[in-house]
């Protein structure tokens, strides 16, 4: 329990609520604090520099969230701790894009993503620092939120090694299943080219479910 107006009079002593005649907010407002889970079940950024729609998933817990300036809803359906899986339902009025950011919690050790009944791989940082503080900095300061991993090789590292990277900066397109697509394509090339893909990969899902039909 937070102990706070607490005099600091030398041998003073601290007054809490009597048991069953008074209530008094100074004793026990800790109380309300988990009825306040709710409000930061879901977030996003008012402005960021590069004006995405983003919602972030910061809490685990079932509901529905109504975004209706953009609109948007998303369901969350639930039952942790009993089961480890957690539904996600987005309606769109419109088609638009939409990043959508799920925290991945400390007490997971593998996040497993299926979309559309698909299984994806998350999103993943790979920095080639040499300075440990400085990359700690980096992303904190550029708020990269999604999982960052680097083993301070430089250049050197396994991963800049396998994927033949000599100088930075360097981007890789990889298909979901790993394979090289493009690279270091910049500005409108790597536009266009993830718009394709994506057409690609859209138009590929319509013939699998005419399939299904």
């Amino acid at each position: 329990m937070c102990c706070y107006f607490t005099s600091m009079r030398p041998g003073h002593y601290r007054i809490y609520a009597s048991r069953d005649s008074s209530f008094w907010c100074c004793g026990h407002t800790g109380l309300e604090s988990p009825a306040k889970l709710g409000k930061f079940i879901y977030s996003h950024k008012v402005t960021n520099r590069h004006q995405e729609k983003d919602i972030r998933v910061n809490l685990f817990i079932p509901s529905i969230l109504s975004w209706k300036e953009e609109g948007v809803e998303l369901i969350q359906q639930s039952r942790i701790p009993e089961s480890e899986q957690v539904d996600l339902t987005l309606n769109l009025k419109k088609k638009q894009k939409l990043i959508l950011r799920i925290r991945k919690p400390d007490w997971t050790d593998k996040a497993t993503f299926i979309i559309n009944g698909e299984e994806e791989q998350p999103l993943l940082g790979i920095s080639f620092d040499m300075d440990k503080e400085q990359w700690k900095d980096a992303i904190k300061r550029d708020t990269l939120d999604w999982e960052q991993v680097c083993d301070f090789g430089g250049l050197n590292s396994e991963i800049a090694k396998q994927y033949s990277i000599k100088q930075i900066p360097a981007n890789i397109l990889l298909s979901a299943d790993g394979k090289i697509l493009a690279k270091n394509l910049t500005g409108e090339e790597l536009k266009k080219k993830i718009e394709e893909v994506v057409s690609a990969a859209e138009e590929k899902e319509k013939q699998n479910n005419k399939k299904k039909k």
